[in-house]
C-alpha cells in the first residue's frame, strides 16, 4: 500500500490546520504494538469498564505462519509485552477480544488446520496479572468449518464477565450454520455449542451484541433459494433460545448484518441490500419482547445528493435509551468515497444524513456510542498529500460533528480501524501503519487512548 508522497510542506501545513486541539488528548505518539519485520493484520480493540485496554491482532512467525498476538493497557496507562495465545505450527485468523470489569482479557480466533484445510474455533483468556489460560477449544462436538471460510467468531462479554461466541460452521460437508457457545466468567465452556439458523442452507458471518442481562442477539445472512434474507435469534444467558425472526422478506438480497443491543436488550440491526442498481444500507428494530418495527432506508434518502451510490462497510451503536447511530461509505461515480453518518432515535426518526470526511476519499467507517447517544465516529481520511489516516470526530446527541482529530501519524498509511469505548468514555482506536523504518516489508498493529 506504499504512495509516493506528491505535495509540497505548504499541503502538509494546511492538514495540521484542520486537526482539532482536542487531538492532544489521544494518544499523541501512538506506539508500535507488534514487533518489525513481519506484517501485523485484522487488528481489533476493546475497553473494559475500568478503562483496560486490550489488542489482539494475527502476525506472520518465523515459519510462515500466522498466529494470534495480544496486548493490554491498564487503567494506570502500563502497555504489558506483547503475548502470542495461538499456537505454532498452524495459521490463525479473525482474532476477537473483550476485556471484563476486572482487566481479564478474552481472546477468540479461528485456527486452520494446515494439513486438512478445516478450521476450529479457540479461546484463551489472560488474567490481569499476565498469566494466560491453556486453550478453550468451541468446536468440540459441532461442525468445523471447510478451508473455503473462516469461522468469522465473534466474541461479547456480560456485566459479570461471561462470554458468548458466535460464528459461522459447516455441517456434513454441506451447509454453513450459525451457532453459539458460552464461556463462564471462571472460563468454563457451556456444554454444547447450540445451532441458532435452520439445517441445509447457506449461512454468512454471524453479528452478536450482549446486554447486561446476558442476552446475546446474533444475526446472520442466509441464503433461500435465489434470495439471502437477514435472520436473528437471541439466547439468554441460560440458554434458552428465542424464536427465529426473519427481518427481510422474500425477493431481495441482504447481507452484511450488524446489531447493537441497549442495556435491556431492545436491538438495532443493519445490513446492505441490493437495490435494482445499488447496495442501500437499511436498519430494523427487534425488541426484548421480540417485536420486529418497521424497516428503514438509512442510505440514499435524498435521491438529490445520493443517487448512484454504493454502500459498504455498515455499522451500527445504541444509547441506553435506545437512540441508534448508523455509519457507512459510500462510493459516488468516479473515485470519490465519503463516510456518511445518521442517528435512528428510539421513535424511529431518521436525522439528516452527515458526510464525516474532510476530503474527497473516506472509508472504513467506525462507530462507538455513549450511554446519552453521544458518538465517537472513527474513519480512513485519504488527506491533501493522498496519505491514509485514521481519524476521529465526535458526534453530539443533536447530530453535529466536531472536528476531525487524527491519531496516526503523517508519512505512512495507517487502514483498517477498530474503535471501542467504555461507558465512562474512555475510547481506544487501533489500526495497522506502513512500519515507518521498512515500509516495503510490513504493516504494525498501533494504537491511541483518548479522548
Amino acid at each position: 500500500m506504499s504512495r509516493r508522497l506528491i505535495a509540497a510542506a505548504v499541503a502538509v501545513a494546511s492538514l495540521l490546520a484542520l486537526v482539532d486541539s482536542a487531538e492532544a488528548t489521544w494518544t499523541p505518539t501512538p506506539p508500535n504494538l507488534s514487533a518489525a519485520g513481519a506484517n501485523a493484520v485484522d487488528v481489533v480493540t476493546a475497553v473494559g469498564p475500568n478503562g483496560h485496554v486490550a489488542v489482539a491482532w494475527r502476525r506472520l512467525d518465523e515459519a510462515g505462519d500466522w498466529r494470534i498476538q495480544l496486548r493490554e493497557r491498564s487503567d494506570t496507562g502500563t502497555l504489558s509485552a506483547v503475548q502470542t495465545v495461538s499456537s505454532a505450527g498452524n495459521s490463525a485468523y479473525a482474532p476477537d477480544v473483550a476485556v471484563d470489569a476486572t482487566g481479564r482479557v478474552v481472546v477468540v480466533w479461528a485456527q486452520r488446520d494446515d494439513t486438512t484445510g478445516s478450521y476450529t474455533v479457540l479461546a484463551k483468556t489472560r488474567s490481569v496479572a499476565g498469566t494466560l489460560s491453556g486453550i478453550k477449544n468451541l468446536s468440540t462436538g459441532v461442525g468445523t468449518s471447510s478451508a473455503l471460510r473462516s469461522p468469522d467468531p465473534q466474541l461479547e462479554l456480560d456485566p459479570t464477565g461471561a462470554a458468548v461466541v458466535a460464528w459461522q460452521t459447516v455441517f456434513a460437508s454441506v451447509s454453513y450454520r450459525a451457532v453459539v457457545r458460552g464461556i463462564s466468567a471462571a472460563g468454563v465452556v457451556s456444554p454444547t455449542a447450540q445451532t441458532l439458523s435452520s439445517d441445509g442452507l447457506n449461512v454468512r458471518p454471524v453479528a452478536l451484541a450482549v446486554d447486561v442481562n446476558g442476552t446475546a442477539t446474533v444475526a446472520w445472512s442466509r441464503e433461500v433459494g435465489a434470495d439471502t434474507r437477514i435472520e436473528a435469534r437471541t439466547r439468554a444467558a441460560n440458554g434458552t433460545l428465542g424464536p427465529l425472526k426473519v427481518l427481510t422478506p422474500t425477493g431481495q438480497d441482504n447481507t452484511a448484518p450488524v446489531v447493537a443491543v441497549t442495556p435491556s436488550g431492545d436491538a438495532v440491526l443493519a445490513w446492505i441490500r441490493y437495490d435494482t442498481a445499488d447496495n442501500m444500507l437499511y436498519a430494523r428494530r427487534l425488541s426484548a419482547a421480540g417485536t420486529l418495527g418497521p424497516v428503514k432506508k438509512i442510505s440514499g434518502t435524498d435521491k438529490d445528493v445520493y443517487d448512484d451510490v454504493t454502500i459498504g462497510w455498515g455499522e451500527v451503536g445504541i444509547s441506553d435509551a435506545g437512540d441508534a447511530v448508523l455509519v457507512w461509505h459510500q462510493a459516488k461515480p468516479c473515485c470519490a468515497r465519503e463516510v456518511a453518518v445518521r442517528g435512528l432515535s428510539a421513535a424511529n426518526a431518521l436525522s439528516t444524513i452527515t458526510l464525516a470526511g474532510i476530503y474527497t476519499y473516506s472509508y472504513q467507517p467506525q462507530v462507538a456510542v455513549a450511554p446519552d447517544g453521544s458518538a465517537l465516529v472513527g474513519f480512513t481520511q485519504r488527506d491533501e498529500t493522498f496519505w491514509d489516516r485514521i481519524v476521529v470526530r465526535t458526534r453530539a446527541t443533536d447530530g453535529t460533528l466536531g472536528a476531525v482529530q487524527t491519531l496516526s501519524a503523517f508519512g505512512r498509511d495507517a487502514t483498517y480501524s477498530d474503535l471501542a469505548m467504555n461507558d465512562a468514555g474512555v475510547a481506544a482506536s487501533a489500526w495497522v501503519r506502513e512500519d515507518s523504518a521498512d515500509p516495503s516489508c510490513c504493516d504494525r498493529a498501533q494504537y491511541a487512548v483518548g479522548p
